[in-house]
């Protein structure tokens, strides 16, 4: 399913990618074993 961003940018599925990265900074508890950051 396509993702409008505007009406003239529309990107394909095939051209977005996510991933789970760990988030950089001062943490909690489980800091070190979970990934709470999503870079698109």
């Amino acid at each position: 399913m396509p993702v409008e961003i505007t009406p003239s940018i529309v990107l394909a599925d095939d051209e977005i990618q996510i991933r789970a990265v760990r988030a950089s900074g001062p943490g909690g508890q489980h800091v070190k074993t979970v990934k709470p950051k999503s870079r698109v």
